[in-house]
């Protein structure tokens, strides 16, 4: 197996048991809900954007392949989803779906900004 079939089964396995935590998914068209997901927050280093003056938050985020409690078809670039920026805080933060960075194995690997 590969690292990244490694890491879709252990992302399937955690959502299994109820680990991770909760987001809310809204579709470009369609309406908003919340799925379980695992957030990986030691994405690679940021980005610069707008000039160079906004460093960005980059996650990557693994959810289900599945209609009931995961995803179908994330549309990049305009889906967005509401996550929190670190595990304990009260209010989640917009991020825009960027790229969908594997869809295998019953899960999606999904690369977010903020």
């Amino acid at each position: 197996m590969s690292f990244v079939d490694d890491m879709l089964a252990m992302v399937r396995e955690q959502l299994r048991l109820g680990a991770g935590e909760t987001i809310t998914y809204y579709p470009y068209q369609g309406t908003p809900r919340v799925i379980p997901a695992v957030v990986d927050r030691q994405a690679p280093e940021p980005e610069f954007v707008g000039g160079g003056e906004v460093p960005a938050q980059r996650y990557r985020v693994f959810v289900a392949q599945s209609a009931t409690d995961g995803l179908t078809d994330p549309n990049e670039g305009f889906d967005t989803l509401d996550i929190k920026v670190q595990p304990g805080d009260l209010q989640p933060a917009t991020f825009r779906l960027t790229r969908v960075l594997t869809r295998e194995a019953g899960a999606f690997s999904l690369e977010v900004v903020r």
